[in-house]
């Protein structure tokens, strides 16, 4: 009929010609996002980092670079590890990775988690070809035979190093022989920390075990149930602006253990029972005096504030505020002009 309008007739078209144009498109976005991986991982898209995550006992070790695609694996979690890696890697082919495809608002990052009531042996072959990591973590495992020689030097640089939970049962001199930690340009937030936390590392570190990490900034040894520091500990360590030694079981630290580390700004000295006395106390005046920043409450044994100790029964008080020295400047010069000779 003349006059009738037209347009639901003109959108019904449109809609059925657009049709094909879209299925075309979903095709064409969905071929460019889906993710692929091997058997046994998957792709967290719901994550915003968009994590691949990895289930230990269901994949074949090494997990091959070519398997993984849109996006790059530029975040890795291994979880349910256990067992014996020393004689085998990880993954391979990684030395392919594409730089220029990751995501730069993150790092590239792999987490190893450990199976509960499970252990893990390492050696310096297990992370061979993935020195395109920046950001290692390895939360709750029980080391069969400890940290051993050059357990990462196939990593070559890391920003960021953390051990969390579990045992370590031994340590070597030159367990970091090989790996830098410093602040790498252009990540998002560049620490150069390493950590090593809440892990039951026996009475102590090994001698000379942080030598040979001369670029770190922060260091958190917290929750280790250390039994004492030695003096030589960080003697490599001047760039060390942070220091955690929370929740240890020393009670004391000697005053030469801070003889190099002339870059460090704060100290967490959180639920150490300290043997408070005046020598054992040193570091309060210390910290003060290089404007260094104490955190956490510092306690003696007992449960009494070791500030409040310190002030009390090792600081002299000049209630003459220094009149009686110089009372004493002027009757020596006075004696002095008595008895000049003539």
């Amino acid at each position: 009929t003349k006059g009738k309008d037209k347009t639901p007739k003109l959108i019904s078209i449109a809609i059925k010609m657009s049709r094909p144009l879209l299925l075309f498109l979903g095709f064409v976005v969905g071929s460019v996002t889906a993710a692929t991986y091997p058997s046994g991982c998957n792709y967290e898209i719901s994550s915003s980092m968009g994590l691949y995550t990895c289930d230990f006992a269901s994949i074949t070790l090494p997990l091959p670079y070519v398997n993984f695609s849109n996006p790059e694996p530029q975040r890795l979690v291994i979880y349910d590890v256990t067992g014996d890696l020393s004689a085998t890697q990880l993954v391979s082919g990684f030395s392919a990775f594409n730089y220029s495809a990751v995501n730069g608002d993150y790092t590239n990052y792999l987490e190893i988690s450990c199976k509960t009531g499970g252990s893990i042996k390492i050696s310096n072959t297990t992370f061979t070809d993935m020195n395109y990591i920046n950001e290692l973590k390895m939360t709750g495992c029980n080391f069969t035979d400890g940290l051993p020689s050059g357990a990462f030097s196939t990593l070559v640089e890391l920003d960021s190093l953390t051990i969390e939970g579990g045992i370590i049962p031994s340590t070597q001199s030159d367990t970091f022989s090989g790996l830098n930690i410093t602040k790498v340009a252009g990540l998002p937030t560049p620490q150069g920390k390493l950590t090593i936390k809440n892990a039951n590392i026996g009475s102590n570190f090994s001698v000379g075990f942080f030598d040979t990490l001369p670029m770190l900034y922060s260091i958190d040894i917290s929750g280790c149930g250390l039994t004492g520091i030695d003096s030589n500990m960080f003697l490599y360590n001047n760039k060390v602006t942070m220091l955690n030694l929370a929740n240890n079981n020393f009670t004391t630290i000697p005053r030469t253990f801070l003889q190099n580390m002339t870059s460090l700004v704060e100290v967490n000295l959180a639920g150490i029972a300290w043997d408070c006395s005046c020598d054992n106390l040193w570091f309060i005046d210390h910290f003060s005096a290089y404007s260094m920043h104490i955190r956490g409450g510092v306690l003696c044994s007992g449960g009494n504030r070791a500030y409040q100790y310190y002030a009390q029964q090792c600081r002299s008080t000049d209630n003459c505020q220094g009149i009686p020295g110089e009372i004493f400047n002027i009757i020596m010069w006075f004696l002095q002009l008595l008895f000049k000779p003539v």
